[in-house]
Order: structure tokens, then sequence, then C-alpha cells
């Protein structure tokens, strides 16, 4: 399976469960208080907006799932233009919103190397 192929499928899987979750809610409480109890938001966040592929591929298939599968759910979108912390504080602002299911996409430039995490030696 090439990576394409298998970025849509855990993409479409990721869509499937977070709707699945969103109806796990507690339904008919009545007691929401404006904590947008019935507010269906998720939000999208991809990594970087250098490579067309993530405006002109994954994020309209992503929409477009998300409206087939959830009719009345908004989708929160937010590209971290390769920033990592710009995308921590992008997620945190969801969070704060109340949006209770997120895509994410991770932004990461690159992977620690394998003796970062090795311990010194002490004297």
């Amino acid at each position: 399976m090439n990576a394409m192929t298998r970025r849509v499928v855990i993409g479409t899987a990721a869509v499937s469960m977070a709707l699945a979750m969103t109806a796990c809610g507690k339904a008919g409480d009545g007691d929401d208080k404006g904590s947008g109890g019935d507010d269906k938001t998720i939000g999208l966040l991809l990594p970087e907006n250098k490579t067309t592929r993530y405006e002109t591929f994954d994020r309209p298939i992503m929409e477009a799932k998300i409206k087939e599968l959830c009719s009345d759910c908004k989708v929160k979108y937010n590209n971290a233009a390769q920033d990592i912390e710009n995308q921590k504080k992008q997620f945190d602002a969801l969070v704060t919103q109340g949006v209770k299911v997120i895509i994410l996409d991770a932004s990461t430039t690159s992977r620690p190397s394998r003796g970062s995490s090795r311990p010194t030696s002490r004297a």
C-alpha cells in the first residue's frame, strides 16, 4: 500500500472514530449551560502549506468525509506552516474553544536522533 493510500485510509478511519466518539456524549441532560453540548465541531490541524498536497488533497477529502458522515458538524481548520510551536498553540486554542474532536497531522521537522535520549555518565 503506498503512502498516499495509507494516509487516506488512516484519515477516513480517524474521522469515523471521531464521529463515533461525538455520538457517545450525554444525551438529553438539558443542563449544558453554555458548554456547547450540541455544538458538533471537529478540529482539523495540518502540518504545512509548502506542499500543495495538504490544501488540494488532504483537506478537501477530510472535510467532504466529515460532511458525509455528519452533515451538521463544523470543521475548524488550521495549518501550522511547518511550525511546531504554532501547531501547539492551534491545538490549545481548539481545546480552549471546547472542541472535543481534533484530527491532527503533526508538524514535525525532524526525528530525534537515536542517541539523544541516552543517559550521560556521572563522574
